[in-house]
């Protein structure tokens, strides 16, 4: 009898001890999961909301708009405008400009001057089909940055250009041009000339005057009754 009732102590013993161990873990699991979710209520403000987002998501979303942002190539394109002909944009459909100032690989345009007269640049310049990419280039500035060429000569904005299709600096002081995919370098449009008309001369021929002999007429003398 006495050691039924020992074993039946023994078993319960166990069993208590079985029971601690298993409410002691959950209690742990517990604590562990509810201290990894910021708690919200009423009266939390959004500081504290903020600063329990991880800054891993707002670093995550400032690359991805670096990356979208940056290496976008830049197309070149032909547009077309009365009383200037067809000259280049950039894929805003701002024009570009080149300057009598300049010279083949040569860029003389500094300070203030280029403050108004922005230097054109694309690593990778994407042309329509209409163009040459033989035409276009690279050439490395006085101040070491790079500035994109047409045929040699560099290229530029015009800051008066507010909107896509404006040709604002065409002819300022008589030496900038929209660039002319067809020209050779910086020039004037042709001028429009205006062919005079005809004038139609009539001329009349006169006869030249007849010249008449007039024979002096014949003085006959009477005497007398009769004649010599």
């Amino acid at each position: 009898m006495k050691r039924i009732v020992k074993m039946t102590s023994f078993i319960l013993l166990v069993a208590f001890i079985a029971l601690l161990f298993v409410t002691t873990a959950c209690s742990k699991t517990t604590s562990t999961t509810t201290s990894t979710i910021p708690l919200v209520t009423s009266s939390t403000t959004p500081s504290q909301i903020q600063s329990s987002v991880p800054a891993s998501t707002t670093t995550s979303s400032a690359m991805t708009t670096s990356t979208t942002t940056q290496g976008v190539a830049i197309s070149v394109g032909i547009n077309i405008k009365s009383g200037i002909g067809n000259y280049l944009v950039d894929a805003k459909g701002m024009t570009l400009y080149w300057t009598t100032m300049d010279s083949v690989g040569q860029s003389n345009v500094t300070g203030t001057v280029l403050a108004n007269w922005p230097v054109f640049y694309s690593a990778s310049v994407v042309i329509k089909a209409s163009l040459s990419a033989s035409d276009f280039g690279t050439i490395t500035r006085a101040d070491g940055s790079l500035q994109t060429t047409y045929k040699g000569w560099p290229v530029y904005y015009y800051i008066g250009d507010k909107t896509a299709g404006d040709t604002t600096g065409q002819g300022l002081a008589g030496v900038w041009f929209a660039v002319d995919p067809a020209a050779s370098g910086p020039v004037a449009p042709a001028a429009t000339t205006t062919t005079p008309a005809t004038t139609m001369v009539t001329t009349t021929s006169t006869a030249a005057p007849t010249t008449t002999n007039t024979v002096p007429p014949t003085t006959t003398t009477t005497s007398g009754g009769g004649s010599y």
